[in-house]
């Protein structure tokens, strides 16, 4: 379930930031962990990534207007 989870076609693509890049982002953007958004641990995508409380999760999704688009959540 979740390598089909991970290929699915309409689940855009999902990462962990390794630790120091996790912190340059943070101080790029002016932000601490608790000011971004969350994603909660029992997340079929959190569980498929095999991420841990306090991981950064970068998401990069397609779009018309932008082309690629990068969030990021915090997992809780």
């Amino acid at each position: 379930m979740t390598q089909e989870l991970l290929q699915n076609k309409l689940v855009p693509w999902h990462e962990i930031v390794l630790a120091p890049e996790k912190d340059q982002i943070l101080k790029k953007y002016g932000l601490s962990q608790d000011r971004l958004p969350q994603l909660l641990r029992d997340d079929p995508i959190v569980q498929a990534l095999e991420a841990n409380r306090g991981d950064l999760i970068r998401i990069i999704r397609n779009s018309p207007t932008a082309g690629m688009s990068t969030y990021y959540r915090i997992v809780e």
